[in-house]
């Protein structure tokens, strides 16, 4: 009896410690689930804030439309062909030369006096036809009737027909002129008293001929003609109204019209004259060519000077953020106003010198326009 109680006595010790561990599982575990529910909700409470901060939308940003003066100012460029002349040939004339009267700048035409051959003054003509042969009563031809055209022109009261057939009138108008001449009349027109020019209308660039020496060979170029500008083209990168503009390049300006989308140069030489710049020249306009900064004097070929074009009066009209300006695929532009986010088409002029955009037309005063229009409404369009 006493050797049994001892062993349940030590099986009733053994077991105290498994009843006591079944009880603190349960607690354990209800703990951990209730402070995983909490993680939880804690979570999904601050998801929820931040997906409604993503969604709450944009907040508009507003500007005051501000007045401004549009003078659709853009980048303009002038061209031109820049053409040197043929130089004028000796036309055989021998002796030595007595007189120079052509000099750089002069500009020479029909009956210009060129030089002086042994006291025999030589005058400048332009034709068709070149003289080239002496030319007496009886002769015929083409060649005839470009000396009845000089002597029409030289000697006062000549009206002769312009025939090509040298008859007795023809003959009395050489001896007038000879006589002009201080020579003695013999009737018979010498080819050598005239020199050919290649244009009507020729402006001296240098002369190569000086008193006391003997006249040049045959065909040998004595005189230079300057350069001259053809095929003024104007090209503007941008618009504006019809009007009157203003051309600037170096300082100085000069005159245009826009008149239904085409371009008028007022002073065509001046245009031209800045494409050709001569040494020592000054602009007529407003301020000096500078040499050092104008085209090359020494070139021929095409020749271009980059400018800016401007309206000469401003027009009214007013400036916006850049930001605030929406472009449309389709080209247009427009902005959205305050309020209602309406669009209002506008024209994007140019930029103002603190990088504003100059719109038109005027949208009133104390307009109001959205500086994010696409943040407040991504889906907008131009009228």
């Amino acid at each position: 009896m006493h050797g049994a109680l001892p062993r349940r006595l030590a099986q009733g010790r053994r077991e105290q410690p498994v009843r006591r561990r079944s009880w603190l599982y349960p607690v354990t575990v209800f703990i951990a689930v209730a402070v995983l529910i909490g993680a939880g909700a804690w979570l999904a409470l601050a998801l929820r804030g931040q997906l409604a901060a993503l969604d709450a939308p944009p907040v508009p940003v507003v500007v005051e439309v501000r007045e401004a003066q549009l003078d659709y100012s853009s980048a303009a460029s002038l061209t031109g062909r820049r053409v040197a002349p043929e130089p004028v040939l000796w036309n055989g004339s021998a002796g030595t030369v007595t007189a120079v009267h052509a000099g750089s700048s002069d500009e020479l035409g029909t009956g210009s006096a060129i030089v002086d051959v042994d006291g025999v003054t030589l005058r400048a003509y332009f034709a068709g036809t070149a003289l080239f042969r002496s030319l007496s009563r009886g002769d015929k031809g083409a060649d005839v009737k470009v000396a009845q055209e000089l002597l029409n022109f030289l000697v006062p009261g000549a009206s002769l027909s312009v025939s090509g057939t040298f008859g007795s009138a023809t003959a009395s108008a050489v001896r007038a002129y000879e006589k002009s001449l201080g020579m003695s009349p013999t009737g018979v027109l010498d080819p050598r008293w005239f020199i050919l020019l290649p244009t009507d209308t020729y402006r001296v660039g240098s002369v190569s001929l000086r008193v006391g020496q003997p006249a040049p060979a045959p065909g040998t170029a004595f005189l230079d003609g300057v350069t001259t500008v053809e095929g003024l083209k104007f090209e503007v990168e941008g618009g504006g109204p019809d009007g009157a503009y203003r051309f600037s390049y170096l300082g100085s300006s000069y005159d245009v019209m826009l008149s239904e989308g085409a371009w008028t140069l007022v002073d065509e030489a001046a245009l031209a004259a800045l494409l050709d710049p001569k040494p020592g020249a000054t602009s007529d306009a407003e301020g000096a060519v500078e040499e050092e900064t104008s085209p090359p004097s020494d070139t021929t070929g095409s020749v271009t000077v980059d400018g800016r074009v401007a309206l000469t009066d401003p027009e009214p009209g007013q400036a916006v953020p850049p930001a605030a300006l929406v472009l449309d695929p389709s080209g247009a532009s427009c902005v959205l106003l305050a309020g209602d986010h309406s669009p209002a088409t506008v024209t994007l002029i140019g930029s103002a010198v603190d990088g504003s955009a100059l719109i038109g037309p005027d949208l009133g005063e104390g307009a109001r326009v959205l500086v994010n229009p696409l943040e407040v409404v991504p889906e907008a369009e131009c009228p």
